[in-house]
């Protein structure tokens, strides 16, 4: 207990970032050539972890893409940074890849709501339980948006 109530690292404490290491090594088989691709940080729960990773990948200005509808709280965390939210309908499977690809081929070529923004660099989406819907992306579905996003 004495530990944990000191002031340590930003990151968190030494310990408890060594056993999330170990853990998720050993559940994803990660070598350790991957282990150098990727780091940990320990939040405060889902809306610090949204907050830190809007404020590390947005600026002011960009375009966020986001499920419409999505989750309030989320949108929440993102409107300090200053960004566009352009909005991407979904169905009871979440986001169509198709309408996906649809929306950005024709980001800089066709007037629409978001025409003139700058090209989307990130996307929010909640791939399983999506709130407010509930719905869940098919691996399907997660492996084309994937493919459309690289």
């Amino acid at each position: 207990m004495y530990n944990s109530l000191q002031y340590t690292e930003t990151q968190g404490l030494p310990k408890l970032l060594e056993w999330i290491w170990d853990y998720t090594f050993r559940m994803y088989n990660f070598t350790e050539e991957k282990k150098s691709l990727y780091d940990v940080c320990v939040t405060t729960g889902s809306q610090d972890a949204l907050s830190k990773a809007f404020e590390a990948f947005l600026d002011e200005g960009d375009t966020l893409l986001i499920e419409s509808p999505s989750y309030a709280s989320g949108l929440s965390a993102c409107r300090p940074t200053g960004c566009h939210l352009a909005p991407m309908p979904i169905d009871g499977y979440g986001i169509s890849p198709w309408a996906l690809e649809e929306i950005l081929d024709m980001w800089h070529d066709t007037p629409h709501e978001n025409y003139g923004r700058p090209f989307p660099k990130v996307m929010y989406v909640i791939p399983t339980g999506q709130n407010p819907t509930g719905a869940t992306l098919t691996l399907e579905r997660k492996k084309e948006i994937y493919k459309i996003c690289r």
